[in-house]
């Protein structure tokens, strides 16, 4: 590396990476790419259809191997296992950028990774030296806003390669001049997401360099929708994805695909599934059987469990929740106590086999086993809350076994408190008949009422629950002699 002017002075001897990088913000790299890479990233045309939107949607890492070995390899992730540590980091930026002789890319910070938690890999590819490559001013990534909160995108101080105005900023004393990368091609430098910097060709020729950037695992990215507005727009649903590099994803933060061995891209499996063992008659008056408790890009979180109710006994008198619930019978006769209306009184509704209720937020509800026989009950409770934070008024109801008898197909929307929608389907499939995988933009709960259904390897009797997250993979089949009668629930998020 070199200074315009001598940077704040620090020992990097004396310093680990991470301390370094900490410090400072940034670190220089040597031989990240090697000839048959950097040949062949030369080669490439961005303006070739076949790669272009990629390019631009910084999404190159998923049409090309080469690019995707090359930002998945030993000489980049050994840095990056220093600098974002646990619990491990996802790739989900690269892009080729060329500079003309006398092109600039003034002073910002990259609007996508304007927080902690993100490390961003410059790589000179062709005609890279120090009158070429990226700039940075250490240090910046401590000032408490980005650079385009002092500097409108038409600001005169951002095209000055010197940065003279810019270094007067009172949060960056004691830093004389930005950092210069000094690359040859091959070589390069990681900077924190946050840094300012910019890219200045001086050079009587083009210049080409690849951009990387990965974000800790949990740490959200998103497209950004303006590029000159400040506060900074994100994109409200078209996020970008990403592939996990070291560690595991968080389903919660960010769209995962999983890069395949061909170059496919292959959507996460779903595998949240479960059916315990439930009593045939409860041992005690009231039995709880917890089958999963997980969060969700649209669940704040999601609760499942299955209950065995003794004979003539009620479990608590009438009591309300801050979250949703959807109660399903599974056997025997019930009551069910809910709110009739603002007034307080509880209606009585006598329940069977596969009614269905639905308790939005502060709705008195319980329920009573009564069987005539004096068997017990089964039922299966759906709770969540949403990941928005809204939430609207909204009425309880029920739909009654007969709307989805098995002869007849329910489907119907129903307003949530907390999601855009609630939808409830029913199906039943034909001996060796299903759904190929595919994946959906919301939330999925699939409850077997009869038969045996398969979700890709794992298969489900009668009180199981499926779940899947949105941008899952999953499928249905009915891989038994009998046919399979399931009831599916779709939580479409709201609106952030």
């Amino acid at each position: 590396m070199s200074d315009i002017a001598q940077s704040q002075s620090h020992d990097p001897l004396r310093l680990t990476l991470r301390e370094q990088f900490l410090k400072i913000g940034s670190l220089p790299a040597r031989i990240l790419a090697d000839e048959t890479a950097l040949a062949h990233l030369r080669a490439l045309s961005i303006e070739d259809p076949s790669i272009e939107q990629a390019n631009a949607r910084k999404a190159l890492w998923q049409v090309d191997d080469c690019i995707y070995r090359l930002a998945t390899s030993n000489a980049i992730t050994t840095i990056l296992d220093d600098l974002l540590g646990e619990p491990g980091y996802y790739l989900w930026g690269a892009q080729l950028v060329d500079r003309s002789p006398g092109e600039n890319h003034g002073w910002h910070t990259d609007i996508e990774t304007a927080r902690e938690g993100f490390v961003s890999v410059w790589i000179g590819i062709d005609g890279a030296s120090e009158e070429t490559s990226v700039s940075v001013i250490n240090g910046s990534h401590e000032v408490s806003a980005p650079l385009q909160a002092f500097w409108p995108s038409e600001h005169a101080a951002r095209l000055d390669p010197a940065a003279r105005e810019i270094l007067l900023h009172p949060e960056l004393s004691g830093v004389s001049g930005p950092t210069i990368a000094t690359c040859a091609n091959g070589e390069g430098i990681f900077f924190d997401g946050r840094i300012w910097h910019g890219s200045f060709n001086r050079a009587d020729r083009a210049r080409r360099a690849l951009l990387l950037q990965y974000g800790k695992h949990g740490t959200p990215v998103r497209h950004t929708a303006s590029f000159d507005a400040f506060p900074f727009q994100y994109h409200p649903s078209d996020n970008p994805l990403t592939t996990p590099v070291k560690g595991d994803p968080d389903p919660v933060a960010n769209k995962t695909v999983i890069r395949q061995p061909d170059g496919a891209l292959a959507y996460p499996a779903a595998k949240v599934c479960a059916r315990p063992e439930l009593a045939e008659e409860a041992e005690k008056a009231w039995e709880m059987y917890p089958y999963f408790r997980i969060e969700t890009p649209i669940m704040k979180w999601f609760s499942c469990h299955a209950s065995v109710l003794g004979a003539s006994y009620m479990p608590h008198t009438p009591h309300e929740h801050k979250d949703e619930e959807v109660l399903v019978l599974l056997s025997g006769e019930a009551a069910i106590f809910a709110e009739a209306d603002s007034s307080g009184a509880l209606r009585v509704n006598k329940a069977i086999p596969g009614d269905v209720f639905y308790y939005p937020p502060g709705m008195q509800h319980t329920i009573s086993n009564l069987s005539a026989s004096g068997a017990s009950l089964r039922y299966v409770m759906l709770k969540w809350a949403g990941r928005s934070g809204r939430t609207q008024k909204v009425d309880g109801f029920k739909i009654p076994a007969r709307a989805h008898d098995g002869e007849k197909r329910l489907s119907i929307d129903r307003p949530s408190s907390g999601l855009d929608k609630l939808h409830i389907h029913s199906t039943t499939l034909a001996p060796g008949k299903g759904y190929g995988r595919h994946i959906d933009r919301y939330d999925t709960a699939i409850l077997v009422l009869s038969g045996e259904l398969s979700m890709l390897d794992n298969k489900l009797g009668p009180g199981g629950v499926f779940y899947t997250r949105a941008g899952e993979l999953h499928d249905t089949r009915n891989t038994s002699a009998a046919p399979c009668h399931y009831l599916v629930f779709e939580f479409h998020a709201m609106a952030n």
